[in-house]
């Protein structure tokens, strides 16, 4: 966890029809869309428009730990963060709990790339975009 709550980004969810699968709970590609949108909306909440301009972000490598099983109106609460950056890779850990009992649905880390938009090559994070992602005072 990040050393402070300024640090992590979170999102309300609400689990609808469309989340489930066949067995009636969320579906396991669903909670990767959730988690990889909590990302992009960090991003975009963090950067201004220069850097979105300027950079865009790939997955390298998604881990996800499924714990127990969300269901049809369960309100979950995303939690995410970043705890490193090293050289075009950053490291954005995911927690996703069922607010009624406050128990973990998913843990998850992503290996994040960051790209120029205009070569589409991977590029060392710039000290401005690491920070973004350091706590923030006020």
């Amino acid at each position: 966890m990040p050393s402070t709550a300024a640090d992590i980004y979170r999102q309300h969810i609400v689990v609808a029809e469309a989340d489930l699968d066949e067995m009636r709970h969320v579906n396991n590609v669903r909670y990767l869309q959730w988690l990889q949108d909590g990302a992009i909306l960090h991003w975009q909440q963090l950067a201004d428009e220069a850097l979105r301009t300027q950079y865009a972000w790939v997955a390298r490598h998604h881990s996800l730990d499924y714990l127990v099983a969300a269901w049809l109106g369960d309100e979950l609460l995303l939690e995410t963060w970043v705890d490193e950056c090293r050289g075009a890779l950053s490291t954005r850990h995911y927690r996703l709990s069922r607010l009624s009992d406050k128990q973990t649905v998913v843990q998850a880390h992503t290996q994040w790339c960051l790209l120029n938009r205009s070569s589409l090559k991977p590029v060392r994070i710039p000290a401005a975009v690491a920070a973004l992602f350091r706590h923030r005072e006020g």
